[in-house]
């Protein structure tokens, strides 16, 4: 009996069970400054690199607003097949500063796996002036677990403070206008169990 229930479990005898392929799943969006339609995850076509692409994710400062943060918190589970794990080697984070004189933007943002030291921790902060701003941190090198992948957990909050002028606002950007300025990227290496 235990015989036929084994066999009947794992497909008929000669058949391979189909592979499991790299990828990537969004277990949960939720924040002021990422909503599921205006949030998009992807693994690149060499499965080393996981891209979050933020459409929205503005903290701003206007005449009646004197305070603005906006935070994103994601759990992503990436796939691999079995007998793989991964690690993230580096992330990289872009963006826009447009500050006016007497305002203050900040950055902060932690990844990792829950539970666990972050894998990367960092903060900002920008002072006032207009341009784009990149920036790029190793992270611990942390393996995933073989064959049962901890979800990744990416939290992400940014903030505008201070006077504006009363004609011009401030506002602190991750948001991406194409493929080649994606707001934050997760570096991947992948090895055998």
């Amino acid at each position: 009996m235990a015989l036929v229930a084994g066999l009947s479990a794992g497909g008929a005898p000669g058949q391979p069970r189909p592979a499991r392929e790299y990828g990537i799943d969004v277990q949960n969006i939720n924040g002021s400054g990422c909503r599921k339609k205006d949030t998009a995850v992807a693994l690149s076509n060499d499965n080393l690199a996981v891209t979050v692409l933020y459409a929205g994710f503005t903290a701003e400062v206007t005449q009646k607003v004197k305070d603005a943060r906006k935070d994103c918190k994601l759990m992503l589970k990436i796939r691999a097949p079995r007998g793989n794990r991964y690690v993230v080697t580096n992330v990289v984070q872009r963006g826009y500063a447009d500050l006016a004189d007497g305002a203050a933007g900040s950055l902060a943002a932690v990844y990792g796996y829950p539970g666990a030291t972050p894998l990367y921790r960092a903060e900002r902060t920008f002072k006032p002036g207009s341009a784009p701003w990149q920036d790029t941190t190793p992270a611990t090198q942390q393996w995933s677990d073989c064959d049962a992948h901890k979800p990744f957990r990416v939290d992400t909050d940014i903030a505008v403070t201070g006077k504006s002028d009363s004609t011009i606002g401030s506002s602190l950007t991750i948001d991406s206008t194409d493929a080649d300025a994606a707001s934050t990227t997760f570096g991947l290496r992948w090895e055998k169990c």
